[in-house]
């Protein structure tokens, strides 16, 4: 049995490499035969002006992996698909979070040998607008063999996309615990009256609908102390205005910044409660 991956893994950064690397640490555990289709680059800086996409650390994949994909290059695709029919997967695993990446995989499928397709749907409905978001899942939907859903939100998303053969197709699952953060070990006590802020501050995650409500809170709790931990996307004028506004300095940790996946354990240890303010 073989089965290949076609996004990104490492050296790219956060969730959705780190994901797909653990789901094929487990297929791996069963005796299958793995091998991940990287990204060359994931993004353009364009639309990605955080400070970079890259981590800093090294990691040993236990797998082979084939650097050939950059999305939004068509002299790319070719190669991919040349490479994937060479290693002839029993199933090829797409990592799908936001609808940019549908045209180039609607196009490797297109020019793929026999093998099966199921598309790993982190999002289905995304947390930005996206010019033709529904129309681009809903052709790739219409293409692959199984979608697996991570959430009830995301197999309910797939069926209103898809009513007439969502449900065949659906494989659902849910997020799982990433065990690796427990074996770095325990480094830090928990602090009391402790709010984390965790992950890529865009948007729609409301860290400025978080800061707004911190003078409500620390009225009633004085000693209240607010970590932030997370790379901007763009700039954190709009941040340190709110801050400097309600004079929260002075309860606020700040961390804006990539946080690398040893240093992951160590900002939930301390908070005693994590905070997720989304829109």
């Amino acid at each position: 049995m073989r089965i290949a991956f076609l996004g990104p893994c490492h050296p790219f950064r956060g969730g959705i490499a780190h994901f797909a690397e653990q789901l094929a640490k487990e297929f791996l555990s069963k005796d299958i035969e793995i091998r991940m289709f990287n990204f060359i680059h994931q993004y353009p800086a364009l639309i990605f002006p955080a400070s970079g996409q890259y981590a800093t650390t090294q990691e040993d994949l236990p797998f082979p992996q084939e650097r050939v994909l950059t999305p939004y290059n068509p002299l790319t695709w070719k190669f991919t698909c040349k490479r994937i029919d060479r290693f002839a997967p029993n199933i090829l695993i797409l990592s799908y979070w936001l609808p940019i990446f549908a045209p180039v995989y609607l196009w490797i499928l297109a020019h793929l040998r026999h093998t099966k397709v199921f598309l790993l749907a982190h999002n289905l409905d995304f947390h930005e607008r996206w010019p033709l978001a529904d129309c681009l899942s809903k052709k790739l939907i219409h293409k692959v063999d199984k979608v697996i859903v991570l959430s009830a939100k995301s197999a309910g998303d797939l069926l209103t996309l898809n009513p007439e053969s969502g449900q065949s197709k659906l494989i659902r699952g849910f997020h799982p615990i990433f065990t690796d953060y427990q074996n770095i070990g325990r480094t830090h006590e928990r602090e009391e009256f402790t709010l984390l802020f965790f992950g890529l501050v865009k948007e729609y995650k409301g860290l400025d609908i978080l800061l707004k409500a911190l003078p409500m809170v620390k009225n009633v709790l004085p000693k209240i102390k607010l970590i932030i931990a997370g790379d901007v996307y763009g700039k954190k004028d709009q941040y340190q205005q709110i801050i400097s506004e309600h004079n929260l300095e002075e309860h606020l940790e700040i961390h804006f910044r990539y946080i690398e996946n040893d240093e992951v354990p160590g900002f939930f240890e301390r908070a005693e409660v994590c905070v997720l303010p989304y829109r």
